[in-house]
């Protein structure tokens, strides 16, 4: 039987995460919506063409109980994306994200970060990761750059063309076929895996 990788996306209130899933996937399985709150618990999504399924979260710092909800849901997540938008994360967001990529048996999980390009995102962007390194979270970047996507074309008449660049880089990163499959992602889960069993046994020699 083939194994899934569960990517949870994750994220601060109107980051473009349910836009991402959605331009994933190829349709408008995820709803979406700019200025309200569209989702309310976790959902899952799987990602034809790849060996990942996607974990659509509620916005983190919304309200406690989508924080709530979002760690519950995210329990036996393989790995996290976080998308960044339009402000640097917040001294509560990074606390939230160095305590949710930490699994219920104390193994950290892979995090990597998506910038929602808006413009001039990626100096926030930048800040961003600073911020998570500082507090030890060190997230995987890719060649030192982030997948962007572009969500400003978003809307009933424009179809399914949500992100204008990094396309490439998200196809890949997903293993979306006819890129890699397995994805790096899952790649990235499985050597952490074994660097977790290895060091467990080692301990207990």
């Amino acid at each position: 039987m083939k194994r899934f990788t569960q990517v949870a996306i994750i994220g601060e209130f109107q980051e473009g995460k349910s836009t991402l899933i959605n331009s994933l996937v190829g349709e408008e399985v995820a709803r979406t919506g700019y200025g309200k709150r569209t989702t309310d618990c976790v959902n899952a999504y799987a990602l034809p063409g790849s060996d990942c399924i996607l974990l659509d979260t509620p916005g983190i710092n919304h309200s406690m109980e989508d924080n709530a909800s979002t760690s519950l849901g995210t329990e036996h997540a393989d790995a996290f994306v976080l998308m960044i938008a339009g402000k640097v994360l917040s001294p509560s967001m990074v606390d939230y994200v160095q305590r949710i990529v930490v699994s219920p048996s104390g193994f950290r999980r892979p995090l990597i970060p998506i910038i929602n390009d808006h413009g001039a995102n990626v100096g926030i962007a930048g800040e961003s990761i600073a911020a998570l390194r500082d507090a030890g979270v060190n997230p995987i970047l890719f060649g030192e750059r982030m997948p962007r996507i572009d969500a400003r074309c978003f809307g009933k008449d424009t179809g399914l063309e949500y992100y204008r660049g990094g396309e490439a880089q998200l196809r890949y990163l997903f293993g979306i076929s006819p890129c890699s499959n397995p994805s790096p992602i899952t790649r990235i889960c499985a050597m952490l895996k074994t660097v977790q069993q290895l060091t467990s046994f080692s301990k207990n020699v």
